[in-house]
């Protein structure tokens, strides 16, 4: 559920405005910069991240217990 979660949110909350909330299948995401997105429940965080080099963009997923993965493009 995490990887689809992750391309729906890829897709959908980098696509649309700063208020738009984003469902998908771990929860409801909401962000305030585009760059990190939350959960409404706060169990799930997922963040943008880029390589040292620039030319990889990745989201990387915490959960309460920390870091759990990172999907990238």
């Amino acid at each position: 559920m995490l990887r689809l979660s992750a391309q729906k949110l890829w897709s959908e909350g980098r696509a649309n405005p700063v208020w738009y909330a984003c469902s998908s299948w771990i929860g409801t995401w909401t962000t305030e910069d585009r760059v990190t997105w939350r959960t409404t429940d706060g169990k799930w965080l997922a963040q943008l991240e880029r390589s040292a080099n620039g030319r990889h963009i990745s989201l990387a997923f915490y959960n309460q217990a920390g870091y759990l993965k990172r999907i990238g493009k």
